[in-house]
């Protein structure tokens, strides 16, 4: 069975009620909810520390020293608001991994997802990391090529006026093809797809990797609220995977 983009972004959603109205679901999410808000308070206050570290003395000098400090403090925040996330899923992987999984497991029981046959369950945990490690690092890569890129150009007059929107767009694209990624990335750990396999599987889904993901990418920038959406995304991750496997959508 195949999962429409559109069906991708409304299982995000669904995933807030499966969450809290399911009680087989519910007693793990409060579980992995405070885990999770414990390790994302302590990545996303680390990367607004060191940004704010970084652009203190940029925020000085003349009116226009000041547009251009306030502007790359600007990109500086955007770009850990953006990592947080991914930083976080590399995390959660490393030491929460029975918790998320278990939001997961329960969300895709409910939505009727086939039982997988014992032998034919998930793939190593050591490739698991080397995935997980991988995706990270290259996103790291970009993420910081994009702020380079931008702080090379931002001296510019007038040009840093757009480089830093620019910047800041494409941080987001980059955020969205990450995040769509990780909530597909437990569907294929349960059917052992290595990472081969995962990318081209995601090149034929575009539509519903970058959906999936730019609404992720919206939901955990949002001040508090995106503590919550850190864990029913991952209920939202079990509905899709359920629906992949040929269970029934919801009527209503």
């Amino acid at each position: 069975a195949d999962v429409t983009g559109s069906e991708g972004v409304s299982a995000l959603f669904k995933g807030v009620s499966v969450a809290f109205g399911v009680p087989e679901v519910r007693k793990h999410v409060l579980v992995a909810l405070v885990l999770n808000t414990i390790v994302f308070i302590l990545v996303l206050g680390a990367l607004l520390w060191l940004s704010f570290s970084m652009t203190g003395d940029l925020v000085e000098g003349s009116w226009w020293e000041m547009i251009i400090g306030y502007l790359l403090r600007a990109l500086a925040v955007v770009t850990s608001v953006v990592a947080a996330p991914i930083i976080f899923k590399l995390l959660a992987t490393l030491v929460l991994p029975a918790f998320n999984s278990a939001v997961f497991d329960a969300a895709r029981k409910h939505a009727g997802g086939p039982e997988i046959p014992e032998e034919a369950v998930g793939l190593p945990v050591a490739e698991v990391i080397r995935i997980e490690v991988s995706r990270v690092g290259r996103f790291i890569g970009l993420l910081a090529a994009i702020f380079l890129g931008t702080l090379i150009l931002s001296p510019i007059p007038l040009l840093n006026l757009i480089t830093t929107p620019i910047g800041i767009s494409l941080q987001f694209l980059l955020g969205a093809a990450t995040l769509g990624w990780d909530l597909h990335s437990f569907h294929f750990e349960l059917h052992g797809l290595g990472y081969k396999d995962q990318k081209a599987y995601l090149k034929a889904k575009r539509g519903r990797r970058f959906g999936m993901g730019a609404v992720a990418t919206i939901l955990v920038m949002i001040p508090v609220i995106q503590l919550l959406f850190l864990t029913t995304n991952v209920a939202g991750a079990g509905l899709v995977s359920a629906w992949l496997d040929g269970a029934p959508r919801p009527t209503t």
